[in-house]
């Protein structure tokens, strides 16, 4: 086919328009399409097609809102030299209608440039989405203990704010302290911070599982007792021992991913006389899926990724599987040509 204008193309023999049967498309199916598009495209899409505004101005079209900004760089048409407004101005519009959100703070910025923070983000959120039922926030790497405390109001408060009329939802932060030099004293204090703003108890998914240069010595952190939310764990080994997993399990906990990579080889920490998971089997009703995790964590490749030329295009980990193939090789080549085995789960099991 020519490059046509599709108002140009008559579709049928009865001569509907090509423009028309898309736009007269039912809304359960333009739902569906809507979903697997980036915000950016949501709106794109109703510029082309103006009938499909129904759709944009509903929840039809707004059950995720992603702020990957990853994704963009491979599309010229979405690309912007201002992501942070262009996002904001999104949930001040359509906020209403979110149900879930995966927010990506890019930067951790002082509290005396507070105008370009990605921390907006959050407050937006807390200003306009009373429908949330997940928030998922990805931190960037390298960023301190002592950074997340010195934030503060920007990046704790509307949070706080968030649970005191969304009491159910369910919190989930991931790739805390990534690739951070600080100490168990590090971990502690974010823990502590995160407690004594009650947001701790709230949190459904905690991982802080990769590149964290432990001390010497490690303790159990007693402080994750206070996770009475807690579903899924991912973190070092080492500051997990049999009474803090019983206590988790008797909570909420469902999922633990247990890591040793290279930072945490090299720790004196005896499994078999910290955690007894015999003694975990016999907690009645509760079903743990446990895994060990060696070498580089999806959640590193997901990092990695952001340095590549070209980027691979993903907003999450729930998009990881259809670009794991592509991601090993790149890993591969950019190792020296280490073999595949170098990312991998040693083991996953059950306690029923």
């Amino acid at each position: 086919m020519s490059h046509t204008d599709l108002c140009d193309v008559d579709a049928t023999s009865s001569g509907v328009f090509l423009e028309t049967t898309i736009t007269n498309l039912p809304d359960v199916v333009l739902s569906s399409i809507f979903q697997h598009l980036f915000w950016k495209e949501k709106i794109m899409a109703v510029e082309a097609f103006p009938a499909w505004n129904r759709i944009l101005d509903s929840s039809l079209a707004w059950k995720h809102f992603v702020n990957d900004r990853n994704y963009p760089h491979s599309f010229e048409a979405l690309k912007s030299t201002n992501y942070l407004s262009e996002e904001i101005t999104c949930i001040a519009q359509y906020g209403q209608f979110f149900t879930h959100a995966v927010i990506w703070l890019k930067d951790f910025l002082p509290p005396d440039n507070p105008e370009e923070s990605d921390f907006h983000l959050l407050e937006a959120l807390e200003t306009h989405c009373f429908h949330l039922k997940s928030l998922v926030i990805y931190h960037p790497p390298a960023i301190s203990s002592s950074s997340f405390i010195r934030s503060g109001a920007l990046y704790i408060q509307p949070l706080k704010k968030m649970f005191s009329f969304l009491p159910s939802l369910q919190l989930s932060l991931y790739r805390l302290l990534y690739f951070c030099k600080g100490s168990e004293a590090g971990v502690f204090n974010l823990l502590h911070f995160y407690h004594t703003h009650n947001v701790l108890q709230k949190v459904a998914c905690l991982d802080f599982s990769y590149g964290l240069r432990l001390a010497s010595s490690v303790r159990p952190m007693n402080c994750l007792v206070y996770c009475t939310s807690l579903r899924v764990l991912k973190c070092p080994i080492q500051y997990l021992d049999t009474l803090i997993l019983q206590q988790l399990l008797e909570f909420s906990l469902r999922e633990l991913y247990v890591i040793s990579d290279d930072h945490t080889f090299s720790l004196n920490y005896d499994e078999e006389s910290a955690i007894e998971w015999h003694a975990l089997q016999l907690i009645p009703g509760r079903n743990l899926k446990a895994a060990d995790i060696y070498g580089a964590t999806l959640e590193h490749i997901a990092f990695m990724e952001a340095d590549w030329n070209p980027p691979v295009t993903f907003s999450g980990l729930d998009d990881l599987p259809t670009n794991i193939q592509y991601m090993v090789t790149k890993v591969c080549a950019d190792c020296a040509a280490k073999p595949p085995s170098c990312i991998y789960v040693h083991s996953t099991w059950r306690l029923d």
